[in-house]
């Protein structure tokens, strides 16, 4: 997950498709936004602060919902 911005200084990985199963899409993670609004390739982003927010609370019973 190396990359030149930094986009996965911080990241949480979630269980989504860990393992790669094709077909059923990538991975996806917790990561920092580009900029507010702006879109990832799947995954929910954050801004450092609050993403750090996030992380500095996460235990291991924390769950991540996502709806639409």
């Amino acid at each position: 997950m190396a990359r030149a911005d930094p986009l996965y200084d911080l990241v949480a990985v979630l269980d989504f498709n860990r393992d790669g199963t094709p077909g059923a899409g990538s991975a996806i993670f917790q990561h920092v936004w580009r900029k507010p609004r702006h879109p990832t390739e799947g995954c929910s982003a954050f801004s450092r602060t609050d993403l750090t927010w996030i992380l500095n609370r996460w235990t291991p019973r924390s769950r991540v919902i996502v709806q639409a």
